[in-house]
């Protein structure tokens, strides 16, 4: 193959070993088509029978900004963007604000949550519902009863939009999101975790962008400080390296970003005469989950 991996696609690994290390937490050791090795926290995936030897596919699930790749071995039961029927164990709700979680049983025997405003009928424990699985991620897969696609139909790819921030809402123990409510009373939501600098609050007007990744579309808050198209001096704060796969490192400056995180540029191509007092000249190119994309140096 002798390529990058890329974010969203799936690649067959194989199982070298399993190994421990000290303190007894086990990995799993991969070999991708690149013969590149991964290791994959084995506690998640337990109930998945990976046995060392097997060949099984992975979802690039992520690359951050450090380069580092994030993977997931494709689910023994559900595949993303399906619809399956789940059964409801039990749920727990607030009378007061009729708020709460209900929680199905999938084929492995886990729990899933599922906001219990969201159900479409009320709950009955024992009923099997039908959900659409969104995502998997360390072995836990997570539902919607909403077709996300059809949720965008009448928005346009790269138009922004007025959103009112209705609520913020947690999905699955963790993950926390704004609920916004657009023109026509349609209801989205955005994961707060890429805009906690953003200073969002419940009631405020905002302007999303409407992007797509892959088989993923997402709304993307406006900026409150960098606007796409228009050049700013960023300041340097350190010289370091990120993994370049599959090659071994790249060295970058890493630049001061006052709304989100650190931001890491190559040092190949960018000169000398280029950087002034600490700082170097980069021009926005685009921005996603609050992660500037940046040409810098010319």
């Amino acid at each position: 193959m002798r390529g990058k991996l890329e974010e969203g696609k799936t690649y067959p690994f194989i199982v070298s070993d399993l190994i421990e290390i000290p303190g007894g937490q086990k990995y799993f050791k991969l070999i991708d088509p690149n013969h590149v090795k991964h290791l994959l926290d084995a506690e998640p995936y337990k109930k998945y029978k990976i046995q060392p030897g097997d060949s099984i596919f992975c979802r690039v699930d992520k690359i951050n900004c450090t380069g580092k790749i994030f993977i997931e071995p494709e689910h023994p039961f559900y595949s993303i963007q399906e619809i399956y029927e789940f059964p409801l164990i039990r749920f727990e709700r607030n009378v007061l604000n009729d708020t709460g979680y209900a929680y199905f049983k999938d084929m492995l025997g886990n729990e899933v949550q599922f906001p219990i405003e969201e159900l479409d009928d009320e709950p009955i424990p024992g009923k099997h519902y039908k959900f659409r699985v969104i995502r998997v991620k360390r072995g836990k897969i997570y539902i919607s009863q909403m077709e996300e696609h059809d949720i965008y139909e009448n928005l346009e790819i790269g138009k922004e939009y007025p959103f009112l921030i209705d609520e913020l809402r947690n999905y699955a123990e963790k993950y926390t999101y704004f609920i916004l409510k657009g023109p026509d009373e349609k209801v989205f939501k955005i994961r707060s975790k890429f805009y906690v600098n953003y200073q969002l609050k419940l009631g405020q007007t905002i302007y999303c962008r409407l992007l797509e990744e892959g088989d993923e579309r997402f709304l993307e808050p406006r900026h409150p400080f960098y606007k796409i198209g228009k050049t700013y001096d960023f300041e340097i704060v350190r010289e370091d390296f990120i993994k370049d796969y599959p090659n071994d490192k790249l060295d970058v400056f890493v630049l001061r970003n006052d709304y989100g995180k650190e931001q890491y540029i190559s040092k190949n191509n960018i000169s000398t005469d280029s950087i002034k007092d600490g700082k170097i000249r980069c021009k926005v190119v685009d921005i996603r989950k609050s992660r500037l994309y940046l040409k810098c140096g010319e």
